[in-house]
């Protein structure tokens, strides 16, 4: 049986206990994995069949989590973690030994957990998977991160799911942890190498254009 096999099953054969939304949202329990440097992680896969979900082309979500939390310089508490987006039925391709495809195509991220609700709760999970990991929300903020003064600043960090006042969880942005992940030196030495990256493509592109225009005078010139 496929790993997404049992999502299938209880999607064509729902009880009727279940909530649509129930039925539109499944995870696979969290696991946990240790990698080829015998370092331990937990896993978290979503498959969702939300329509803001399906419009940004994938169904599923993939958290991988360091456990071990960093402390900032404040002492504020973030988790290292890896998300990607895919689509359940996608093909997965080997190479060298290595799985190729949307599944291990990961985002770097910050984010606050609590470790707790993120293994057992699945009222928690359904906010993180689906609004806090929204594909199209990390890249927006990962993109902040690239620029030297954004509205909002946050490196890499996106995060985190709390209860609002009505008792339902939501997602939320501490913007002093925002800006103090922006500040560290290993995102301001990403800002620099994107600068780089960016001058370094125009200068081909500059390039290039000035060698066609050789070509063309060299041509009108004959």
């Amino acid at each position: 049986m496929g790993l997404f096999d049992k999502f299938k099953k209880k999607k064509e054969e729902p009880t009727p206990m279940q909530s649509q939304e129930e039925k539109d949202n499944m995870a696979i329990p969290v696991m946990q994995y240790m990698d080829k440097n015998q370092k331990n992680y937990y896993q978290l896969d979503y498959y969702s069949l939300s329509p803001e979900i399906k419009r940004q082309m994938y169904d599923s979500t993939r958290l991988i989590v360091d456990p071990n939390p960093e402390f900032l310089p404040s002492g504020h508490k973030v988790y290292n973690a890896k998300v990607s987006w895919y689509g359940i039925y996608d093909c997965e391709y080997i190479v060298d030994g290595e799985d190729i495809g949307r599944k291990s195509d990961m985002e770097n991220i910050r984010l606050e957990l609590d470790m707790d609700k993120f293994i057992n709760d699945r009222e928690y999970q359904d906010v993180l998977m689906t609004k806090l990991l929204s594909r199209n929300r990390v890249m927006r903020y990962k993109e902040q991160g690239l620029q030297d003064n954004p509205d909002h600043q946050c490196g890499n960090y996106i995060g985190y799911v709390d209860r609002n006042e009505n008792g339902n969880y939501i997602k939320k942005f501490d913007l002093g942890i925002g800006e103090e992940v922006h500040a560290l030196p290993e995102q301001v030495n990403r800002r620099q190498r994107y600068k780089e990256k960016l001058e370094k493509d125009k200068q081909t592109r500059n390039a290039e254009r000035e060698r066609m225009i050789k070509k063309l005078q060299d041509e009108m010139e004959k």
